[in-house]
């Protein structure tokens, strides 16, 4: 026999775990030890909370400076998109695995309910807020009745995503009894949905188009991204005693993002409103890593508590896809025609932490 200690309580390093232990304080906070060392990872039903951070609101977007920026220097910015400060939100994952073979499963898993909001304001009582839509007031000289000489501008931005995935995993032994793992493999689809609000006013105490006030600019762009593909994954468990458990997994895969952009602008001169709708069909990246540590109560309920990290590469972000092109004058000559775009090449990292329970039939 490997590890042996014979005492009040005895812990035997084979295949039995602890015994002997009911009537001691050791023996209130012991895992359930049923199955020692190598007793195989499984669960049927898995359900956490997760609590995640999102670090910023993509690339960083200018929207307005105070006063009229220098003809050859750099715009007082006072209100961007690193403004946006989001708070860590709670969504939740449910993991359900159904046996199909000796060590083998598919699993379905579901990652979502996060909805992420975030806004950021400026004011000026003396009018002196210039906006990106006129490159700060140079272009046209001066800017627009819209969104220049305003007294307040505002942003405000929202985030949802959720995540699908459906994966088989083939699962194996280590030499020693404390190690063991899976490999996996599957599908997934995650849909990632945004929204940014910018507005400006002004009481107009400059107005070259003789315009009737107030002044104003409602700016929204849209943006929803749906990605498909294929990814494979790995985890790896270490026991440190049995019924409590260290492990860490990753996945990753490449996909394809079929995403656009939506826009609409109201305005003063344009009280009808300005769309416009882009699409795109590109290449994304998904990757995601977990640590995590379980604690069995019982044969039936686990409680599992880790760290996640997600990172989505390839993505049309609300922000990012901010168009300053102007649609308030339809003068080529004196201002450039608005051209639509869409960029999806953006970039978000979340990261926090995930408490829950594994239940065993």
């Amino acid at each position: 026999m490997g590890e042996e200690y014979v005492d009040d309580g005895e812990y035997y390093g084979d295949e039995t775990g602890f015994r002997g232990m009911d009537g001691s304080l050791l023996g209130l906070i012991l895992p359930y030890a049923e199955g020692g060392l190598a007793a195989p990872r499984w669960f049927d039903v898995r359900v956490s909370a997760v609590q995640l951070a999102r670090d910023n609101a993509g690339r960083n977007v200018n929207f307005a400076s105070s006063g009229i920026a220098p003809l050859n220097g750099t715009p007082n910015i006072v209100l961007s998109s690193d403004n946006l400060d989001f708070d860590q939100e709670w969504g939740t994952r449910v993991v359900v695995q159904r046996q199909v073979g000796p060590g083998s499963n598919i699993e379905f898993n579901f990652l979502g309910a996060f909805n992420y909001n975030a806004s950021s304001q400026v004011y000026d009582p003396n009018n002196g807020l210039f906006s990106a839509m006129s490159n700060y007031g140079r272009n046209p000289a001066f800017g627009f009745v819209e969104t220049d000489f305003a007294s307040f501008q505002g942003i405000a931005y929202s985030s949802a995503f959720n995540s699908y995935e459906l994966m088989y995993r083939r699962r194996w032994e280590g030499r020693t009894d404390r190690l063991q793992g899976s490999y996996a493999l599957g599908v997934r689809y995650l849909q990632l949905t945004e929204d940014l609000d910018y507005k400006t006013r002004t009481v107009g105490v400059f107005n070259p188009q003789q315009l009737p006030g107030p002044y104003f600019m409602d700016y929204s762009v849209g943006t929803n991204n749906s990605l498909t593909g294929f990814q494979f994954g790995s985890d790896v468990w270490m026991t440190i005693i049995p019924g409590l458990r260290l492990g860490a997994e990753g996945k990753a895969g490449i996909y394809g993002n079929h995403s656009h952009q939506n826009t609409s602008i109201y305005a003063t001169s344009i009280p009808l409103g300005y769309f416009e709708t882009m699409r795109s069909d590109d290449v994304a990246f998904i990757g995601e890593v977990n640590f995590s540590a379980i604690y069995r109560v019982n044969y039936h309920w686990t409680i599992r508590a880790g760290y996640d990290v997600l990172f989505l590469d390839g993505l049309s972000l609300a922000t990012e896809n901010f168009n300053p092109g102007q649609p308030f004058v339809d003068n080529p000559t004196l201002v450039p025609s608005r051209v639509p775009t869409l960029n999806d090449n953006g970039q978000i990292l979340f990261h926090g932490w995930n408490i829950g329970v594994e239940y065993l039939w």
